[in-house]
């Protein structure tokens, strides 16, 4: 520690170990390791405030489980979204990617369920297996 006083950690391994090299090499790569994390953990919040450059609203980064089968239906959705965008130079110059398509997504389900409440497709599928899809 460079302020002199020694860290809880410190104080634990030369308690047992007096002040041999195996305690203090074990602190020095202790305290590394917890510089390294706490870079990256600095880096990884910088780079979850980022700004989506199309709508200019702050996009934060969020782990969310989906079924496999949806996944891959989300893929072959992108692959055929680029593809029409790629055959077509007249469309706007948006990028296509798959948060792009899960936001829009996430924005019409929604909003009908904002707008509808208890008869919209969220309500319905999230409470009743068997509901015809619109």
């Amino acid at each position: 520690m460079s302020n002199g006083k020694k860290s809880l950690l410190e104080e634990l391994l030369t308690a047992t170990n007096g002040d041999s090299k195996e305690a203090k090499d074990l602190l020095d790569f202790i305290e590394d390791l917890a510089s390294d994390i706490q870079k990256k953990s600095i880096k990884r919040n910088k780079e979850v405030n980022k700004i989506d450059s199309c709508k200019k609203k702050r996009v934060i980064k969020r782990t969310y489980y989906l079924r496999e089968e949806l996944i891959s239906l989300l893929n072959k959705a992108e692959d055929k979204l680029k593809q029409i965008k790629e055959s077509n130079k007249d469309f706007p110059k948006k990028r296509v990617t798959k948060s792009r398509i899960v936001n829009l997504a996430l924005e019409l389900l929604l909003s009908d369920f904002a707008n509808k409440g208890e008869e919209s497709f969220l309500f319905k599928r999230l409470f009743f297996k068997n509901v015809e899809k619109d």
